[in-house]
Formats: C-alpha cells, structure tokens, sequence
C-alpha cells in the first residue's frame, strides 16, 4: 500500500536537519503568507498539518517541491529530492 500524501511529505521533512527544516519554513512564511506564529515551534510534523489544512494535498505537494528547489544549495542532491517527492505526483 502506498503512503498517503501526507505520510510522503512528513517522509520529505523528517529528511531536513534544523537548519534545512528552518529554511523551509522561511520559505512557506516568505512566499506563501504562512504566519510566523504558526511556524515558529512547528516541527516536521506539524508543518504538514499545517500545510494539508491551508493548502490541501495537491498545493502542498507543489509548495514542498518549490522550496525544495530553493534548498538544493543546502541539501545533498537533487536526486534526494526527486527520491522523496516523486511518487507524490503521480498521485
């Protein structure tokens, strides 16, 4: 059985250390309108929350892949993104 959407996008974030977790959150804050109080002592999990509620799936998954882009500077590989993300498109 595949892993929900939810599930895959928590599997992406669980990925990020603090300081690439924190990036991403700048970058939901900063592009998308995502309030600084909401954020501010989100973990992984509930940045999903978050995301699924505000966004729904389909956005949420656009959301992640745009500022995983943003981090590529700061994480290993593209391929490390494409690993985690792409089954959640094909969705």
């Amino acid at each position: 059985m595949m892993a929900s959407v939810s599930e895959q996008l928590l599997a992406a974030l669980d990925e990020l250390d603090a300081d690439k977790l924190k990036r991403f959150k700048w970058h939901l804050k900063n592009h998308y309108g995502v309030s600084a109080a909401d954020l501010e002592k989100a973990d992984a999990l509930d940045t999903v929350d978050l995301m699924m509620k505000r966004f729904g799936q389909e956005e949420a998954v656009k959301i992640t892949l745009t500022a995983f882009r943003c981090l590529v500077p700061y994480i290993l590989t593209r391929d490390s993104i494409h690993n985690a993300l792409s089954c959640m498109m094909n969705q």
